[in-house]
Parts: C-alpha cells; sequence; structure tokens
C-alpha cells in the first residue's frame, strides 16, 4: 500500500521498506491500516479495496491518493479443498439409437460427445447407424441450431468425439 504525498504512511524506497509497506490479508480477509483500522479485503477487488483505504484516511488527510498492488496470492495452496458451484442446469440430451437414451445433466464446464455417448451406453449394435451421429446445438430462440455430423464408423470418429465438447 502506497499513501502519495505522506512518508509517515508509506515507508520508500528498499526492498526491506517495501515489506515495511506490505500488508497481510489474514485468514478472516481482513487488513490493518494505521488511521483506518480493519478493513475487509477478501473477497474485493484491488480498485474497492483502494477506495476503502482513501475514504478511511479522508478525514485526517485531504486528497489522498492511495495505492494498492497485490504482492502474492497466498490464498491457494497444495492440499486446499475448493467449492464450486454446481452447473447441474447444464443438460446434454443423448437420443436416438444408443443403448440408453437419456439426459444428462453435468456438474462440470464441459462433456466432451466421447463421455455423453459412454454414459449412454454407446451406440446400439443392433439399430444404430454409425455413419450417422448428429450433435445439435440450440443456442436460443432467436438463432438457428448448429448441426454437426460425425461418421462413428471411422476410428478416427473417436479421437474427434473425445476433443468435441
Amino acid at each position: 500500500v502506497t499513501v502519495f504525498e505522506h512518508p509517515e504512511l508509506t515507508a520508500p524506497g528498499s526492498q526491506d521498506q517495501l515489506d515495511a509497506n506490505t500488508r497481510e490479508v489474514l485468514h478472516d480477509g481482513t487488513v490493518f491500516f494505521p488511521y483506518v483500522g480493519r478493513i475487509q479485503a477478501g473477497g474485493k477487488t484491488v480498485s474497492q479495496i483502494r477506495e476503502q483505504l482513501r475514504m478511511g484516511l479522508a478525514p485526517q488527510y485531504t486528497e489522498v491518493k492511495v495505492d494498492v498492488k497485490v504482492l502474492r496470492y497466498n490464498s491457494q495452496r497444495d492440499g486446499d479443498y475448493l467449492h464450486l458451484n454446481s452447473n447441474s442446469k447444464n443438460k446434454i440430451y443423448v437420443l436416438g439409437e444408443v443403448q440408453r437414451p437419456q439426459v444428462i445433466s453435468f456438474s462440470t464446464t464441459s462433456v466432451t460427445l466421447l463421455e455423453a455417448l459412454g454414459t449412454s451406453g454407446g451406440l446400439s449394435p443392433d439399430a444404430a447407424d454409425g455413419e450417422a451421429v448428429y450433435v445439435i446445438r440450440a443456442q436460443d430462440a432467436t438463432h438457428a441450431a448448429t448441426v454437426y455430423h460425425l461418421n462413428a464408423k471411422k476410428p478416427t470418429a473417436y479421437a474427434l468425439a473425445k476433443g468435441f465438447e
């Protein structure tokens, strides 16, 4: 944190003095700064923190200019647990001549065509035409759907299906 034109709040110069200007965000997401006290920094942008500090210093210093820089992101470490919100509203409809036609809900950011076919038991060996595998993607009611064709009788098709999301 640098407060311009107020050396009592900013140590000038060398790396050792740079470390003196460093404020560590505590586990509860707060940080302490002189004349301001403890502020919430966790979950905020650099510009939001800068504005909080500027407003906190305003009663003591007129037209104060504050700069905030992130030196390190220490919040992510090996062994940490992450909570990811579910995207279960994402659905794939696997229809036609597959072993188990179904709606697949997924909570990851993407599912490949190979995963969708595999989850549905693959193409039905008795009824499916491997040359006629289609993926239809509809965006919304105002745009036409995009249709992709895959010839599953060719071995290279499975390599393509693995990369098709």
